[in-house]
């Protein structure tokens, strides 16, 4: 779901009417409620999902720095198992090199639109995804369907009243609750073809989107929960007869080899994450943003540091206490050992990153493809 964080989302628990699919879909679903994206941003979280690496930390993300990346990718793995993968999206794919990515790492049907539409696209998806599906049903298949009617500025079919006193937020609700009604139909369709018992459906957002509750909009300028905290469910009526909700912090780029995980298949040593299975009682997840001030962020059980390179401003918040952010603890004198080791992992992290992504990058590709989009750039 694009730009979906679990925020606003009736199956996490918000005082909307926006999922009802969803609510019924979870009665048999795996619900994680602390999963965090390493960036708020599209392309990061297709380097995340597929890839299992955090984002690059600089201004170009994993797609547009290396787009051959040499990580083995989740569609690449399952097809050397004899699965179909395809990459279906109502939206357009040429930023930040996404297409080049995902063709890259293995998915061998890829289809999109020419540009983003003004109006609603969505729906399509539904009859797509059943004709790909049902062009092999020889073999085993992952499908990736990518929504794009919840992205800025929101559109769905229905104009219903949220009472939120927010147009903006009131539109993305609407976006979402066609979303939900999206997934229900599609979940509908693997139903009607026996697939239920034997497919696993996994609905997650590639990040969040914010509505000013810190005095930011949309995405990918901060590291803060409504834009960093996603949805991410598993559903199977076999595998999961009852909802099972999960708290442990998890992280975006976990969500890949948690699936392998259920599918008996070991992760690549490359990759970053890890399954969410694992009994990792000390996880951390770590986040980045430089759209607008660089900033990095930790979350490390109920504490969250923030550190803003920019300001040279910490921050910290108890989300179980404070699950707003509103109350920075930086400053309190009994937080100030725990201030001094997150921000030396912030460091640590920050050296660490890039090298390690680089270490797998092309780098004569890489300087070519970058020179290219600054050209395409000057020419827009």
């Amino acid at each position: 779901m694009e730009s979906v964080g679990s925020r606003r989302l009736h199956v996490y628990g918000a005082p909307y009417t926006d999922t009802p699919e969803l609510d019924t879909l979870s009665r048999h679903a795996l619900v994680f409620d602390r999963i965090y994206v390493g960036q708020a941003l599209t392309s990061a979280a297709m380097a995340a999902l597929f890839c299992s690496v955090y984002p690059y930390h600089g201004w170009f993300t994993v797609s547009r720095y290396s787009p051959d990346l040499r990580i083995p990718a989740l569609p690449a793995i399952l097809e050397n198992q004899g699965y179909r993968t395809a990459f279906i999206h109502s939206g357009q794919l040429y930023y930040d090199n996404n297409e080049e990515f995902l063709k890259d790492h293995g998915f061998k049907d890829i289809q999109s639109e020419h540009r983003d539409y003004g109006s609603v696209r969505d729906a399509e998806l539904v009859g797509k995804a059943v004709d790909w599906i049902n062009t092999d049903r020889s073999k085993p298949f992952f499908l990736t369907l990518w929504t794009q009617d919840t992205h800025h500025p929101y559109f769905a079919a229905s104009k219903d009243d949220y009472h939120v006193h927010d147009s903006y937020l009131n539109r993305e609700l609407n976006a979402v609750h066609s979303t939900d009604a999206l997934i229900g139909k599609i979940a509908h369709q693997i139903d009607h073809m026996g697939l239920s018992d034997d497919t696993l459906i996994v609905i997650t957002g590639d990040h969040g989107e914010a509505f000013g509750e810190h005095g930011q909009l949309i995405h990918g300028f901060t590291v803060f929960d409504e834009e960093t905290r996603i949805p991410f469910l598993i559903v199977n009526p076999r595998l999961v007869p009852n909802r099972i909700e999960v708290r442990r912090i998890g992280r975006q780029i976990d969500i890949a080899p948690t699936i392998l995980s259920i599918l008996g298949l070991a992760p690549p040593a490359q990759w970053q994450g890890a399954s969410l299975f694992e009994n990792d009682r000390d996880r951390r997840a770590y986040l980045f943003s430089a759209d607008g001030n660089f900033t990095l962020g930790v979350v490390d059980g109920d504490l969250k540091f923030i550190y803003d390179f920019n300001r040279e401003l910490p921050q910290l918040y108890n989300l179980a206490a404070d699950p707003g952010e509103t109350n920075n603890l930086a400053q309190q004198s009994n937080y100030a050992a725990t201030v001094k080791r997150e921000y030396l992992r912030l460091e640590a992290w920050l050296s660490f990153q890039n090298a390690y992504l680089g270490r797998f990058a092309d780098t004569a590709s890489r300087t070519l493809r970058m020179g290219a989009t600054k050209t395409q750039s000057s020419l827009r």
